[in-house]
C-alpha cells in the first residue's frame, strides 16, 4: 500500500498536498503529523480501503472487520522515499480509528490535544505519544459504520478518523 503525497506550504482538501506539522510530545519527542486526504483519488485512498473497503455509500466492512484489520496491518514494514531518496527502518507500531461519536471533540482541539484525546480513547496510543521516541503519526478520514451514531455537522464520508503511529524500528 502506498500513501503518496507532497507537503506544502499551505495545505487545501484536495490538493494532493499533505498538511505537516511537527511538535513536541509530553515525553518531549519530536512528532511529525501528517494528515492526508483519503477520498476517491486522496492520497490515502489505498490505506482507507485497506482498513474498511470501499461501499458505494460507506464502509464496506464492520467494526469487527476494520478492528481485525487494523490489527492485522499493525507491526508492517513502513518504507519512507522522497524522490530518488528510499529510507528504511521503520514499523507501522499502531494504527487507532476515532469513532464517529467522538469526532467532533477530536476535530475541535489542537493536534496535541486531539492526540491526547485519541490516547483515552485507545489506551495503546498512550504509552507510544508519551514515550519521547521521534514519532511520525498520519491522520486521515474514514466512513461512519453502518450502527455508529451521526458524527455531527461532518459528511459520512468524513466521519472517522485513522491513526497510524510510525516509528524508527529498533
Amino acid at each position: 500500500m502506498v500513501i503518496a503525497f507532497l507537503p506544502g506550504k499551505r495545505c487545501r482538501f484536495g490538493d494532493n498536498r499533505g498538511c505537516v506539522t511537527t511538535f513536541r510530545n509530553e515525553g518531549n519527542g519530536e512528532v511529525t503529523f501528517l494528515t492526508v486526504h483519503s477520498g476517491i483519488g486522496g492520497e490515502g485512498q489505498a490505506f482507507r480501503h485497506a482498513m474498511e473497503g470501499t461501499g458505494l455509500l460507506g464502509a464496506a466492512y464492520n467494526l469487527k472487520k476494520i478492528r481485525a484489520n487494523t490489527h492485522a496491518w499493525e507491526g508492517s514494514r513502513v518504507v519512507v522515499t522522497q524522490g530518488k531518496k528510499r529510507i528504511e527502518g521503520f514499523t507501522l507500531t499502531a494504527i487507532s480509528r476515532v469513532p464517529a461519536r467522538h469526532i467532533n471533540d477530536y476535530l475541535g482541539a489542537s493536534i496535541p490535544q486531539a492526540l491526547a484525546f485519541a490516547a483515552h480513547l485507545d489506551e495503546g496510543l498512550a504509552p507510544l505519544i508519551a514515550s519521547g521516541e521521534p514519532l511520525l503519526i498520519f491522520e486521515t478520514c474514514g466512513w461512519r459504520v453502518p450502527g455508529e451514531r451521526r458524527a455531527g455537522k461532518v459528511p459520512i464520508s468524513s466521519a472517522s478518523i485513522y491513526l497510524g503511529v510510525i516509528q524508527q524500528t529498533p
